[in-house]
């Protein structure tokens, strides 16, 4: 009988065992593990390294700033700038004397014009800017001895907070007016500034009064303000309140500014919690005066601004109501463009033995010399055709939308919009301002102009005073300026451009119905050196005769928007 094999387990151990897939994949994930280890370790390796020579460059750094700290300290006077030079790769100026203080330079500031001031005497600068200063010494008897201006902001005692905020707002040196005024205004006297518009005269009246706010020995409740400022316009008002933040904010000054259009209830709500400076138009002042709302019997610096303006819009009443709740013992300051009879009536009234400031010929209107005026000689029905080529000229082949910023001026509100409108459909970012304008439409109006949102505006007389955009390049009279105070009015029109120094254009259209104020425009462009167009002078001759001219058609290549306008 045969045995089956019997197989002994020695036997069965030698025969190779076959791996199972399970093996496989941890064979698998074991060496991936052992890789990532590598990796790892490689990283921690590097990381060790690069940690090492950081710090090993961070202490040579240490060093090598504390070994050139300790060369400054060693370094003399007598050498201080050619081894600042060596250490900044600079060139510097010698100073010429150990002593005196390094003025700080701003990016804006012209070291030619500051050594030309410098260089001048007093009469010399008076001279030249065409200053006039008139008026009588406090002590009976005595001539008035007016002190020497202040060309430069060193020369100024105010505080070291206004200091700063002129210099972050990139102002390289006073005007010519806040030269002549500080020092007059903090000497405690009375003031009449008759000067152009655009001439600094908001922080020629600003300064003085927070820097004398700031030295008086009396302590500010906030209960009443101690400083009030009129002004005629809302928008002049606000950008007064504007400049007032700006350089009063710092000394923790609060301010106000008070006008109609504007709800009563906040302006109320914020006299209740107490201010410094209110800046109002007369109108909303009386309004809250009558109301018993606001105290004025703690003023003691008082400024009329634009004050020929104030009593052409006939707030002469109001004006008298305000001051006589202010204390007779007082600081007055005023500000004016020109020098009528009833401005100078109204300051030998409120003002105290007041010294009077005059830039240039304050008997006669004088237009800004660094603005290009053109008057374009045209019949009311070619005004359309003239204002597109107005628009082409001063921004040749290029789109609406980047038209330089233009600021137009209509005689009348309901115009105002219309040609507002119809230059929008052309395709030019424009807007409308004019006083039936409700007062937060006229704040986002300005402020979209201010910002360039808007490159065209269209307005009123309402913005002829008081808009203070530095960057207006074209100013355009759709309509010259009505009524008896008409050339005035071209005056600060165009005035809008041309401001701070810079260069500005001004186009007029003249019509035969503006004959009556051609002589009084040709003395203003004669002695601003402008061409006087010869139908112009014509027109003058003849005292506004009946011939007319040839001016531009209606037909324009505006279309239809622009041929129903001119209808």
């Amino acid at each position: 009988m045969t045995k089956a094999p019997v197989h002994s387990e020695k036997s069965s151990d030698k025969r190779p065992k076959k791996k199972s897939k399970k093996d496989k994949k941890e064979k698998k994930d074991k060496s991936k593990n052992n890789t990532k280890t590598l990796e790892n370790k490689k990283k921690r390796r590097s990381s060790k390294d690069s940690k090492t020579q950081q710090q090993e460059q961070s202490n040579e750094d240490i060093k090598r700033q504390k070994k050139r700290k300790k060369n400054r300290d060693t370094i003399t006077n007598e050498d201080s700038a050619s081894t600042f030079a060596v250490f900044c790769n600079a060139s510097v100026e010698t100073l010429s004397d150990e002593n005196e203080p390094l003025r700080r330079r701003t990016r804006s500031m012209s070291d030619a014009e500051d050594k030309h001031n410098a260089r001048l005497s007093a009469e010399e600068f008076r001279r030249e800017n065409q200053i006039t200063i008139t008026g009588s010494s406090e002590c009976a008897g005595a001539m008035y001895i007016a002190p020497a201006p202040m060309t430069s902001f060193t020369q100024t005692p105010f505080s070291q907070p206004i200091r700063k905020a002129l210099d972050a707002a990139g102002f390289h040196a006073p005007t010519a007016t806040q030269a002549q005024s500080w020092p007059i205004a903090l000497s405690g006297r009375d003031i009449i500034t008759v000067a152009k518009t655009g001439s600094g005269k908001t922080i020629g009246f600003l300064l003085p009064a927070f820097h004398l706010f700031g030295k008086s020995d009396t302590v500010s409740d906030r209960v009443s303000p101690r400083i009030l400022v009129l002004a005629p316009t809302r928008e002049l008002a606000v950008q007064i309140e504007e400049q007032c933040v700006k350089f009063g904010r710092p000394s923790n000054i609060r301010s106000l500014c008070c006008f109609g259009g504007a709800p009563k209830s906040l302006q109320i709500h914020k006299l209740k919690h107490g201010i410094d400076v209110l800046i109002a138009t007369p109108g909303r002042l009386n309004d809250l005066i009558e109301m018993k709302v606001v105290n004025l019997s703690k003023i003691v610096f008082m400024v009329l601004d634009e004050a020929d303006r104030m009593l052409d819009m006939g707030f002469e009443p109001q004006i008298r109501s305000i001051i006589a709740q202010v204390p007779s013992e007082r600081q007055s300051l005023m500000f004016t463009a020109t020098w009528p009879k009833e401005i100078q009536s109204l300051a030998l009234q409120f003002l105290k033995n007041p010294i009077q400031l005059k830039f240039g010929d304050s008997h006669q209107l004088n237009a800004n010399k660094d603005i290009t005026q053109k008057i374009i000689m045209i019949q009311e029905s070619g005004k359309t055709a003239a204002l597109q080529k107005i628009l082409e000229e001063i921004h040749p082949g290029g789109t609406p939308e980047n038209v330089p910023k233009t600021l137009i001026f209509v005689s009348r509100k309901h115009a105002c919009d219309q040609l507002a409108n119809t230059l929008w459909d052309v395709g030019y970012s424009v807007d409308s301002l004019h006083g039936d304008k409700l007062q937060f439409l006229r704040t986002k109006v300005m402020d979209q102009f201010k910002k360039s949102q808007l490159r065209v505006l269209v307005a009123t007389d309402v913005a002829a005073r008081g808009l203070d955009v530095k960057d207006i390049e074209v100013v355009v009279n759709y309509d010259f300026p009505i009524g008896q105070s008409g050339i005035e009015n071209y005056v600060h029109r165009i005035g809008r451009t041309g401001r701070a120094g810079a260069k500005g254009k001004a186009y007029s259209l003249f019509t035969q119905g503006d004959s009556k104020r051609a002589s009084q425009l040709i003395g203003v462009l004669r002695r601003a050196e402008q061409l006087v167009p010869d139908e112009l002078q014509n027109m003058a001759g003849r005292k506004g005769g009946s011939q007319g001219w040839r001016g531009f058609s209606g037909n324009t290549k505006w279309g239809a928007n622009f041929n129903k306008w001119s209808r």
